[in-house]
This record gives structure tokens, C-alpha cells and sequence, in this order.
């Protein structure tokens, strides 16, 4: 079994940094949506957040998948 471990954090902000997150409802789904399509493309999520104006995620991204692809189809 191979091994890897390569960690990122990745921050996706707002258009224009505009505070558009601002019901916990919206942030739960924001972060349900980031932490199900990273799984499913075979990632490690460690942690995710929301602020505000942006939305933070640290995760482990395997090899074979391509990292400007990863972050293309999660965003």
C-alpha cells in the first residue's frame, strides 16, 4: 500500500470580500458541500471553516488526483 501525506489549506474568499456568509445555516451547507465533494474526489479533510468573507479548508490530497482539478471541483 502506498504511502503519501501531503497537506493544503486552501481559503476561497467572497467576491470582493463581501461578508456574504452570514447565516449559520448557509455556513453549514457551505461546509457540507466542501467536506462531501473532497471525499468523494478520495481527500482527507482535516478541518473546515467559514468566516465571514471566506471559507477555509485543510486537507489531504492524493497523488493521482491533480491538485488544480481538486480545487476546481470543489470550489
Amino acid at each position: 500500500m502506498p504511502y503519501w501525506r501531503l497537506f493544503y489549506h486552501l481559503v476561497w474568499a467572497t467576491k470582493g470580500r463581501e461578508a456574504l456568509i452570514t447565516t449559520e445555516s448557509l455556513e453549514r451547507t457551505l461546509i457540507a458541500g466542501v467536506r462531501d465533494k473532497a471525499s468523494e474526489m478520495g481527500a482527507i479533510v482535516h478541518a473546515v471553516g467559514c468566516a465571514d468573507d471566506h471559507v477555509h479548508l485543510v486537507v489531504s490530497v492524493p497523488p493521482s488526483v491533480g491538485l488544480a482539478a481538486f480545487v476546481g471541483q470543489v470550489k
